[in-house]
């Protein structure tokens, strides 16, 4: 899947994505007295996928750099939902290299994406949790 001007591609990681991976997950600014750094050593593909029955790993590759602008994750498992078994999908680990963070307009084509994925794999229900701040 491209961004509309053909500078963003959307693609399920592959195993040479995870040195990026780590990077744009270490790249965290940390202040105050105590930092804590959650990190997914040493392999960030294996410990997404541990997560569910399957995960889906999104990239955002530039093509401008062939840099990884962003990922995130969609665990799947099976789960009873409505008194019956059923595909859902935890979307987590957004994350987003520093320096495109002003650019937002393509977030929603990488949710785009994996909503695409989710519903090739039968997926019925995708739920999320969002944290504004960690005080």
């Amino acid at each position: 899947m491209n961004y509309p001007n053909n500078r963003f591609v959307y693609a399920e990681a592959r195993q040479e994505d995870a040195p990026e991976i780590l990077e744009i997950l270490e790249d965290e600014p940390f202040s105050g007295r105590i930092s804590l750094m959650y990190t997914r050593r040493p392999d960030p593909l294996a410990s997404y996928r541990l997560e569910g029955d399957e995960a889906i790993i999104a990239v955002c590759h530039d093509t401008q750099n062939g840099k990884i602008a962003g990922f995130g994750v969609c665990s799947l498992r099976q789960v009873y939902l409505n008194g019956k078994i059923e595909k859902t999908g935890y979307l987590t680990g957004l994350r987003v290299r520093r320096e495109y963070r002003k650019i937002f307009r393509f977030i929603p084509q990488g949710y785009e994406f994996i909503l695409a994925q989710c519903q090739s794999r039968g997926v019925k229900l995708l739920y999320t949790t969002i944290l504004e701040e960690n005080t």
